[in-house]
């Protein structure tokens, strides 16, 4: 059983907290979808933390699919009972769901889902100032994209070149309305809730915030603040693509960082603007020829601490059997 804050993935209502989730919603198991029949109760809670910052709360007696780093072999072992010799399962990626029904505004309902979350994140990562977009006038591929969302908004823009270390183009808007309308869909100390509601959007907003990130070899890196749940958020929408991530702590920004197979992984199921600028041209030839069954198996991850909440708290289940918890295989008993 799940704090009631949990997200778990529910048909034809997006990856939504299980205290929202009606009592015969069908949720997702890893698999497949199965009809749930919802309980709350009240228990002991445990907070079960990975390596790589990923986390849930749940009953001590919520059992996980782990393996065993000295005896190897996947076992299902109680979340009170789990310790650092515990590499816990990571799943693959979820299956598609939109349950956002569009915007009701001038501009943004012209948009797709997942238009959307591209024009979000590009005001998340590339805003300058009072109602301006600038970017470094290499980007060409990210400039085309974000000139055909303003376009296909039909929204007045103006367009200047600006120079800083770089060359670099800003785009000005000055239209209030559009940027009211534009507030649904911007994150504040974490994602909007829409955002929750459709993977093409997540998918949108996770490849422009990407694009404007860090990169190196074969490893992507995005900054946040320390203390926001907006880093925390872009893990957790990561794992609805079964890409798996690592947080690297600093005094005041940390850094998410995708790397390795997951970087392919992101490369081929989200993508990325200027992919071969990021990758170089040796790394890039090697993402060509990714083959995403090669990793479709599962991961493990080791747990980093099982931590027990001071007294009891109300937790809920969707069912009997396995149900996907922030990217892990739990069994909700």
């Amino acid at each position: 059983m799940f704090h009631t804050s949990t997200r778990v993935l529910i048909y034809d209502k997006g990856y939504i907290a299980i205290d929202d989730a009606s009592k015969d919603d069908a949720y997702w198991n890893g698999s497949t979808m199965v009809v749930g029949n919802k309980k709350k109760k009240t228990d002991e809670l445990v907070k079960i933390t990975l390596v790589n910052g990923k986390s849930v709360v749940c009953s001590a007696n919520t059992k996980f699919h782990v393996m065993e780093k000295r005896l190897g072999g996947v076992t299902l072992e109680k979340a009170g009972s789990l310790t650092e010799r515990h590499l816990v399962y990571l799943c693959d990626e979820a299956p598609g769901f939109d349950a956002h029904k569009g915007s009701t505004g001038k501009y943004l309902s012209k948009l797709s889902s997942y238009e959307i979350g591209m024009l979000s994140a590009f005001f998340e990562r590339a805003f300058e100032g009072p109602k301006a977009v600038e970017m470094a006038k290499s980007r060409k591929e990210a400039h085309r994209a974000f000139k055909a969302l303003l376009d296909t908004c039909g929204v007045a823009y103006t367009v200047e070149e600006v120079e800083r270390r770089v060359l670099r183009t800003m785009y000005r808007i000055d239209d209030d309305a559009f940027f009211e309308e534009l507030k649904t869909y911007r994150c504040c100390n974490g994602f909007p809730e829409v955002f929750w509601t459709s993977k093409p959007m997540l998918e949108g907003f996770l490849k422009v915030l990407f694009t404007f990130g860090s990169f190196g070899g074969e490893m992507l890196i995005v900054k946040g603040q320390k203390d926001s749940k907006f880093l925390p958020d872009v893990q957790e929408a990561l794992t609805l693509f079964g890409v798996n991530s690592a947080f690297i702590g600093g005094l005041m920004i940390t850094k998410l960082i995708v790397s390795g197979n997951n970087a392919y992984n992101f490369a081929s199921r989200i993508g990325i603007f200027n992919a071969e600028d990021l990758f170089g041209p040796l790394d890039y030839k090697r993402f060509l020829d990714y083959n995403p069954k090669q990793y479709s198996d599962g991961r493990y991850e080791r747990v980093s601490s099982v931590k027990k909440l001071i007294g009891s708290g109300t937790c809920m289940k969707m069912g009997k059997g396995d149900i996907i918890v922030n990217g892990m295989l739990a069994q909700s008993t």
